[in-house]
Order: C-alpha cells, then sequence, then structure tokens
C-alpha cells in the first residue's frame, strides 16, 4: 500500500483546483497538512523497509498494519467521498476529492451572487473535512512511529503485511 502516492494524487489535485479557483478560495490550509502528512508517511515507509530487512516481531508488524489500515480509512473517503462518513454517495464516477471540485466554478461566478456565497460556504466545510482527515492521517502515522522507535519492533517471529 503506496500511501505516499495517495498524499501526492491529493497534492496534485489540490495544486490543480487551487489553479482554477484562484484567489476565489485558499486550500493552502489542506495543503500545508498534506506536506506533513508526506514527510510522516515517507518515514514510515523507510521504517517499513527497514523492518522488513529483518526478521519483524508480532508489535511491530502489528503497529504497522494499524497504521495502514487507519490511513485507508482516514484518506479514501475524504479522497473519494462527497457525502462523508455517514451517508451514501451516489454509484457513479467521481474525481478525487470530489466536495472541493465545484472550487472551479468560483471564476465563473458573480463575485457578490447568493449562489457563490453559497458555494463558498460548502467548499469551507469541505476543506475542513479534508484537513481533519488528514491530520488524523497524519497522527496515526506519528503514533506508529513513536511506537516502533519505542520497542516495539524488537526482532523475533513475524510477518509485516503491507
Amino acid at each position: 500500500l503506496d500511501y505516499l502516492a495517495v498524499v501526492d494524487e491529493m497534492k496534485s489535485v489540490m495544486g490543480d483546483l487551487q489553479a482554477k479557483a484562484g484567489d476565489r478560495f485558499d486550500l493552502s490550509p489542506a495543503t500545508e497538512r498534506l506536506t506533513a502528512l508526506g514527510s510522516a508517511v515517507e518515514k514510515l515507509q523507510g521504517r517499513i523497509i527497514e523492518l522488513q530487512e529483518g526478521s519483524v516481531s508480532d508489535g511491530a508488524a502489528c503497529v504497522v498494519n494499524r497504521c495502514l489500515m487507519e490511513l485507508g480509512r482516514t484518506l479514501i473517503p475524504v479522497n473519494y467521498t462527497r457525502t462523508g462518513q455517514f451517508d451514501q454517495d451516489l454509484a457513479v464516477p467521481t474525481q478525487p476529492l470530489p466536495g472541493l471540485q465545484p472550487a472551479a466554478k468560483l471564476s465563473s461566478m458573480e463575485k457578490a451572487s447568493g449562489e457563490r456565497h453559497f458555494l463558498i460556504t460548502r467548499l469551507v466545510r469541505e476543506r475542513n473535512r479534508v484537513v481533519h482527515g488528514i491530520i488524523s492521517a497524519t497522527r496515526a502515522v506519528e503514533a506508529a512511529l513513536r511506537a516502533l522507535e519505542g520497542g516495539s519492533q524488537a526482532r523475533g517471529p513475524g510477518r509485516l503485511e503491507v
């Protein structure tokens, strides 16, 4: 599971959306958090490689597996759903970060229109949902790295599934 590729994809999509939205909407809170998540995931991937080169304890394997599951549980809904955890999206093709995609429409909207103000309110809420997911993912990776450094990496029989 290459979550660094997921982070890179999210950064790319946000960069495109920011370019389309221009100064009408600010995605920097999310992109800054993605940079921090990318650094943490890169460290985790390095640690996984180190663990795979030797025998892995059951504790280390458990820490890594739980972290990877948590990354999936937090990033997939943010990256691929519009409605969130307690509702169901339509079964139609969607683009990454679907809740932020309407930011591209801002450039064609009249500045004082009510529709534009409603859209900005919706986008702020969606950006907050995305930022929350990224923060949760970053915390999961940082906790896993601390656990691995704290002794869970003791050598012994085990299997590291990635």
